[in-house]
């Protein structure tokens, strides 16, 4: 028993650090092209740290053998380097028994590997493809960068001076929005922020010191003038079409699911 608890002590601290090594430099491998694409397609960073994280259990399917395996090479060469294992020899403690508690650790790995990849990976791959897809087509919404004219749907051109590092206020507003009926409306505004509405189909643009002009249509001559104080424009949010159903792809079927498809083919 005091055997055991040694060998899982150096085996345990040298398969946790080789598997934190391993997926770290996988994740890095990744890390900065995901996050690259986020920042092009205007989604927040947690989109990328979502995407990351349903790599995981890729990238731990992967490092587990490799881990286990290097980690029983480097415990039993340091007990071979300090004599230990002459010490045990000598205390006639066998090499099946000195392997028992490494064949154990491999064991349980094996079906937690078998778990990862079996079930946990496909639905994670699925996920991943998801959230790609939501990350391409602008599910999170539409970067706004200042000095610059942003459309925002087919109805709707945003212009701001600057944007506050805190809070995401903007500033320095200009709008131009198109209603029913042909017509066409100027708004300017200091200031004004996005905030959530009550329905997920809209968001409100929260609007401060500023006025509309509104037209007929673009060559009116007389527009109506409005001065506000505080103003709330419903922006419509695009429409995002639904993802595809899970297992189009063969990686993202579980094994249960891979043996009656083989099984329904036959």
């Amino acid at each position: 028993m005091i055997i055991d608890l040694y060998i899982a002590k150096h085996l345990s601290k040298r398969l946790i650090a080789i598997m934190l090594l391993i997926v770290g430099l996988l994740l890095i491998e990744n890390m900065f092209s995901l996050f690259q694409f986020s920042l092009q397609t205007g989604a927040p960073a947690t989109a990328a740290v979502a995407m990351l994280v349903f790599l995981l259990p890729e990238y731990l399917a992967i490092g587990i053998p490799i881990s286990l395996m290097l980690a029983i090479m480097l415990t039993f060469l340091k007990l071979s380097k300090d004599n230990e294992l002459t010490v045990m020899s000598a205390g006639q403690v066998s090499p099946f028994r000195l392997l028992r508690l490494p064949l154990g650790f491999g064991i349980l790995l094996a079906a937690l590997n078998a778990l990862l990849v079996g079930y946990v990976e496909p639905m994670a791959e699925f996920r991943f493809a998801e959230q790609s897809y939501k990350t391409r087509s602008g599910a999170f919404g539409k970067a706004i960068a200042a000095g610059a004219f942003t459309s925002i749907g087919a109805d709707l051109t945003l212009h701001v001076g600057s944007i506050s590092p805190k809070g995401g206020e903007l500033n320095g507003i200009f709008l131009e929005f198109k209603k029913d009926a042909g017509r066409v409306s100027y708004l300017t505004a200091s200031r004004g922020i996005f905030v959530q509405s009550g329905n997920k189909d809209f968001i409100i643009f929260r609007l401060h010191d500023g006025q509309i002009v509104t037209t007929e249509n673009v060559d009116e001559t007389k527009p109506a003038t409005l001065e506000f104080d505080r103003y709330d424009l419903a922006v419509a949010l695009p429409k995002i079409p639904q993802f595809r159903g899970r297992g189009e792809a063969e990686k993202e079927l579980t094994f249960i699911e891979l043996i009656e498809k083989a099984r329904g083919e036959g």
